[in-house]
């Protein structure tokens, strides 16, 4: 339950827990937010998909750079290779965005 979630959570962080009444509000609110969970996380899903692709636009130019310059085959990774998987690794760090939800959504979005 939402309520307990947060109660656990500012006490985690040494913040005194909040009154019943304001623990009485949250509880209607969490039916809501779990009801949004499912396209928010296809959502998540999708914009670090996109950031994790973009820096492929310079993979077309790999070929034509070794055929014209007749420069011999790369021996290590291109400059670029670990900017494809930085979005992914920003989001699954402790304070990324991923951080904010349920383990099990975190393995799907990371599968």
């Amino acid at each position: 339950d939402l309520a307990a979630a947060v109660t656990a959570s500012l006490e985690a962080n040494g913040v005194p827990p909040p009154g019943e009444p304001l623990l009485r509000a949250i509880n209607p609110s969490s039916d809501a937010l779990q009801a949004c969970a499912p396209s928010a996380t296809e959502h998540l899903i999708a914009v670090i998909s996109s950031r994790c692709s973009e820096p492929l636009a310079a993979v077309r130019a790999i070929t034509s750079q070794y055929r014209m310059t007749n420069k011999p085959a790369p021996t290590k990774p291109s400059f670029y290779v670990s900017s494809v998987t930085a979005p992914l690794r920003a989001a699954a760090a402790p304070s990324g965005c991923l951080s904010l939800v349920d383990a099990a959504t975190r393995s799907h979005c990371l599968s």
